[in-house]
Formats: C-alpha cells, structure tokens, sequence
C-alpha cells in the first residue's frame, strides 16, 4: 500500500482535514487514513474522521468512513461534509 501525501490536508470552504495518522495496515487490519476536523472559520478541532483503504470483514459490518463529530457542534452536516472530503 503506498500512501500519497497529497492527502494529508484536504479543505472546502468550511472545513479542513488535517492528517493525524497513515496505518499500512496487517493482516488483520486494512489500510487508513485518520484525519482530525477543523473548521476553518474559527480554526478549532470538532472531530476525527478515517477512511479505510479495501475491504475486510470489519468493513463489511462497519463501513469504510469512521467519524465523530464533538457534541457542541452536531447538527450542522460537518460530518457529511467530511466524508465528502475523504471521498
């Protein structure tokens, strides 16, 4: 698995993904990359997010995208903005 670092920081107008960690993954594991989320207007953390890299029977049962968004700032689609980001 070879990692691009053309995607350690993804943004749109809202938010920002800044690269917390690259895993290559193991037999067990699938490769992935863990974002933290900012947003941008006020520069502040207000979640993590990961996208898993193929597919394994962990992420028949719990998808690819992973993420979780601090309760102060639920309800405002960052999450769906995120996975957008990852995508």
């Amino acid at each position: 698995m070879k990692f691009y670092d053309e995607f350690d920081s993804l943004e749109d107008e809202v938010l920002k993904l800044n690269i917390i960690d690259k895993n290559i993954g193991n037999e067990s594991e699938i490769p992935y990359y863990y974002y933290a989320i900012i947003l941008k207007e006020r520069n502040v953390e207000i979640g993590k997010i990961s996208i898993r890299i193929g597919h394994n029977s962990h992420s028949y049962y719990n998808g690819n995208i992973g993420f979780e968004i601090y309760e102060a700032y639920q309800g405002n689609n960052y999450s769906l903005n995120a996975s957008k980001l990852v995508l």
